[in-house]
């Protein structure tokens, strides 16, 4: 179970709903976060937007206040501070950090000042208008759900390098996963999933000849780093059923 830290935007409610909806099974508690000063007329809102949602949220509901200006630094180092001292105080605490396009650019800022501390952080990001109604009527539709992605951060990726500094043979496998995807670019966007016998086929296509207990091994090792650091996931559901994480994309753009 988690803590979901919502930074305020204007579409709060959209927002908040969406988190509660897509992680309800790890949804612990949430922080609402915002930059203006206590007894502001916006952090009063927000106090009656929390008593609001403590209806529908059985979790306990925290509002914060960073006290400080919304330039990008100056909420960037709050924002950045406050999450150290949070993570000091709640060493077993897993945070999870819920982004819009409305988010203030702040608190990307304060995610670089502190991508490379140790701290039990994931982000996500979502955008709240990719099915407004004033959208393209190609892609509108009434009952879709607004979607999370993972958002990876340059720490994780320092993890996921250090990882496989010296494993050349799992690196290569790596590569040919990203090969397989780069095959065919909407493998991508759609999230598809591969088998062993999917990139087995791809590598011999390109002159590669793998075996399969070799591949398996590989990619028990790709899946035995920690899990913020994961360039690839297995399928909960189908074992021997795998696909890149977010985090594998962006580091196969670096290699």
């Amino acid at each position: 179970m988690s803590t979901y830290i919502v930074p305020v935007v204007q579409n709060i409610s959209s927002l908040s709903a969406a988190v509660i909806e897509n992680f309800r099974d790890d949804v612990e508690s949430i922080i609402l976060i915002h930059y203006q000063k206590p007894g502001s007329d916006v952090d009063d809102n927000i106090r009656k937007f929390k008593n609001f949602l403590d209806r529908s949220f059985l979790g306990p509901i925290e509002v914060e206040n960073l006290n400080t200006s919304p330039h990008p630094y100056a909420l960037g180092e709050s924002f950045s501070k406050w999450l150290k001292r949070r993570s000091a105080n709640h060493k077993d605490e897993k945070l999870k950090l819920m982004l819009s396009q409305e988010s203030e650019m702040g608190y990307f800022v304060g995610l670089n000042t502190i991508s490379f501390d140790r701290i039990s952080l994931q982000c996500y990001i979502c955008d709240l208008s990719s099915n407004s109604i004033t959208s393209s009527s190609t892609w509108y539709e009434p009952d879709s759900k607004i979607v999370f992605e993972r958002l990876p951060l340059f720490g994780d990726i320092i993890i996921a390098k250090e990882f496989l500094a010296k494993k050349n043979a799992t690196t290569n496998i790596f590569n040919q996963i990203c090969s397989w995807y780069d095959e065919d670019r909407s493998r991508f966007n759609e999230d598809v999933w591969f088998k062993n016998s999917d990139i087995i086929h791809h590598a011999t296509m390109t002159g590669l000849t793998l075996h399969p207990s070799n591949l398996s091994n590989h990619l028990s090792t790709l899946l035995s780093v920690e899990e913020k650091a994961r360039l690839i996931e297995e399928d909960p559901k189908t074992k021997r059923r795998y696909r890149i994480t977010p985090l594998g994309r962006a580091y196969g753009w670096n290699n």
